[in-house]
Order: C-alpha cells, then structure tokens, then sequence
C-alpha cells in the first residue's frame, strides 16, 4: 500500500494499532515526521506492546535530532530478545550517534544476523574507526570522516557537483507553470523578485536584495514549487538543499556542509537556496538536549545573518509544514524575516490545477469548473492523486478494449470515492497554535482557514 491507500485504511479503521505502524513507517519514508509521530504515540496509546510502534518512534526522534528522546524510547522496552532486525537497527544508529561504540556494534550485529540484507554504512565507518568493524563495502574508498572536522574535500565538491546538476533540472519553471496562487505570487513579487530586479531603486532607500523567506502551510500545496519558479522568474540559480545533504554524524561535519552550500550559492549570485522541511534544520532549542543540534543550528542563524560573508542577491527560502517547530530566533529581522503562508489551493487554483495535470491526457467533455468544486479541501498533492487515480481507472478499461478510451466527468467523481483529503490533520494542529501561540501575529494570514477572526 502506499501512503495515500494507508492513510484511507486508518480513516476506515482509526483504531488498527498495526495498522497505525505501518502508516507511521510510510509517513517516516515520506519524511512526514510530525505525521509519524502523532502515529506511532496513538499506537502506543492503543496497544503499548507493540514493540514496533516503539522503534517508529524512536526512529522519529532520531531523525529530528532529539537523541535523548530516541534513547528513552528503548528504555521502556526489553533490547534483549525481543527486538526485530530494524529495532536492533535504529537502536545501533542512535548507540552510535551517543559514541557508545560497544553496544552500537552488538546490536548492529544482531542486526546483521537477524537479516543479512541490512547495512549502514555510517555505522560501519563509525565501527572501523574504532577498529572493531569493517566497512560495508571492502572495495570502495572510505570517506576522511572523523568524530571531528575532517570531511574530505573531495566529498565536498562532489556533494556540491550533485546539488547543483540536480538543481538545473529542477530550475525551469516559472509562475505560469504554478496554478492559481495569484495572491502569493504578488507577495513574492512584491517582497523578494522586484527587489532583485531593481535593485538600484531599492539600494535608494537603504535596502538590499535578497534575505530570507519562510513558505509554511499543509503538506502538498506547491511550497517547493512556487520557490523553483522564484529561482526561475529571476533567471537565478537554485540550489535545492535536502537534509540528507547538510546532516551527517560526525561532529562538525554537518555544519561544515551547511557553510560550504551557502557559500557556493554566494558565489553564484544572484542565486535562490531553497531548503524543504527546514524545522528539522531549525529545531526549537528548546527542545533540544543535544548539544550537536544546537551548534549546527547557531550554524544556520550565522549564515542568514552573514556576519562576515556578503549575503547581496542570495535569495535563502525555507519551507515547513511545522513552523511552531522552528526556533524563534529564526523569524527575527535579517533572518526569515518574511513569512508566507501557503494555502490550501482557493477554486482558481483548483481549476489551473486540474489543467496542468488533464493536459495532454485524453478527455471528453470534462467540466473543469465542477471538478473544481468537488475538490474543495483538497491539496495540489491530492489533485494530482485524483487524476492519478481516475487514468488507472479508464486505463483499465482501455487494456481490456485495446483501444484509448478518454477521460470523462464521472471517471473522476468515481476517483474521488477513493481519494480523500490529506490535510484536515494538519489544519487540526494548526489551529492550536493558532489560537495560543500567535505571539506578534505570526499566525494571522492561518487564522481565516481555522475559523478564527482576529
């Protein structure tokens, strides 16, 4: 099952707790780690002997940098004999992350034992340091990683070679490809693209391109997108950050990563450095027990505010489906300064939507404005889904005609039976914060979608 079919089966069966497990691992792969761990905690709440839902948990924390979260989590269940190959796993990677070398290598090799298939090569290149360990693979180069500063150069111009060739392809869009949105469209061509584009005007009145810009809102509805046109619309380049590209387990390394990305895209100005799900980057420090979190994190402030680099025509947007996790300190002046929130697409949209995704496909008397109206609620993520879902369904019959049979209205009605909203969670969160924690009005542009007046 994919995410979407999981999530579908829960609605129907909200108190499956296996269930739930396999959801918390699907959201855990799709990097919806708010999801997953809203998931995993039911699931302990519904049945507490499910050791798996434990190990998802664990895996959460562990992948939002809360080490001792994820260490306690294993506290409360028997790491003995009762733990499956992926428990043994995610308990080695996090034994690893503490420096704890001995017991990170014996449930690694109960790991191994229980499924032979299953290797981490951060593990192992930690293991090896120590001498205990040889790498996964005998044969390739082992990285100059240490416990601290000594990544090598050669990984480093090859992480950014990758950055970049992958940025390329994404960097060519612009607003036209972007349904609807009319209204943040404008507040980023007044906010972040006619800056750029007149500069000198703006330098008349003591202001500068560039700075930051923080995208938040559900899950699915063209954060990233709207900031690949950005890029696009300037005729900038764009470097599209993973986590995965910054984070690493050895100390120092990960903020050496950070400072070695922004300084490539400064040398590329006028440049847009986009960087998804950046809570996990961005974390509250107050949360945060970990000193390795903090220090990559005054790492990423110390970026933004270029304390003794240029940061002139260096675009940096950031993208969040949890902003309440985002450390304060972020949304101050000279940071992400400039806040927008990305709705859940308005009726134009959906329209604009639907066509992007109809064109080129075989259709018949399709009335767009009605779809329209039928996905009221529904992300850009969930447009894309029905019209997914409605081809499979009219595909079907064509193989069994042998011949193209086009799209109609009732093929995508019938869609909709099976396509349900991903975003109802989401507002059900939001409007928590909404209502308690929009300190200096940060929440005001949310609180018309949570039914709440200023």
């Amino acid at each position: 099952m994919d995410l979407q079919q999981l999530r579908q089966a829960v609605e129907i069966s909200p108190d499956n707790a296996p269930l739930l497990v396999l959801l918390g691992n699907a959201c855990i792969e799709a990097w919806n780690l708010e999801e997953a761990q809203n998931i995993f905690q039911r699931a302990i709440t519904l049945d507490s002997s499910i050791t798996d839902a434990h190990i998802g948990l664990a895996a959460v924390f562990l992948r939002k940098g809360m080490l001792d979260d994820a260490f306690k989590v294993f506290g409360t269940i028997d790491t003995s004999g009762s733990l499956s190959g992926r428990g043994h796993l995610v308990y080695a990677q996090i034994l690893v992350k503490l420096g704890r070398t001995d017991d990170a290598e014996k449930h690694y090799d109960e790991a191994l034992r229980m499924d032979s298939q299953t290797k981490d090569e951060e593990i192992e290149r930690a293991l090896s340091k120590t001498g205990r360990h040889k790498s996964a693979d005998t044969d390739a180069p082992l990285k100059n990683y240490s416990m601290t500063h000594e990544t090598n150069d050669t990984d480093i111009n090859h992480l950014l070679s990758s950055i970049e060739e992958k940025s390329r392809a994404e960097n060519t869009i612009t607003f036209k490809d972007v349904g609807g949105m009319t209204e943040i469209k404008e507040q980023i061509r007044m906010k972040i693209l006619y800056p750029i584009q007149n500069q000198s005007l703006f330098e008349a009145y003591g202001k500068k391109a560039g700075g930051g810009v923080l995208l938040y809102g559900p899950p699915g509805c063209g954060k990233t997108l709207i900031s690949r046109a950005v890029a696009g619309e300037i005729k900038a380049s764009f470097f599209n950050i993973g986590i995965h590209e910054i984070l690493d387990m050895y100390i120092g390394n990960s903020e050496k990563n950070l400072h070695e990305l922004f300084e490539n895209a400064r040398s590329k100005v006028p440049s847009v450095l986009f960087v998804d799900e950046v809570d996990a980057l961005a974390s509250d420090r107050n949360y945060l027990k970990m000193s390795a979190g903090r220090t990559l994190i005054n790492q990423f402030l110390s970026e933004l505010d270029g304390v003794t680099t240029d940061n002139s025509n260096l675009l940096v947007m950031a993208a969040t489906n949890a902003p309440w996790h985002v450390d304060p300190a972020f949304k101050r002046p000279g940071r992400f300064d400039r806040v927008i929130f990305v709705p859940p697409p308005d009726l134009e949209a959906r329209k604009a939507i639907l066509e992007i995704h109809l064109k080129n496909k075989p259709s018949e008397k399709l009335d767009i404005s009605l779809i329209a109206q039928k996905t009221d609620g529904f992300s850009g993520a969930d447009i894309r889904a029905l019209i997914d879902t409605a081809s499979e369904i009219v595909l079907e019959k064509a193989m069994k005609k042998g011949t193209v049979i086009p799209l109609t209205n009732a093929d995508i009605v019938s869609a909709m039976k099976k396509t349900k909203q991903s975003i109802k969670a989401w507002f059900e969160s939001a409007k928590n914060y909404a209502l308690f924690a929009n300190q200096g009005g940060f929440y005001d542009d949310l609180l018309p979608y949570v039914g709440i007046k200023k």
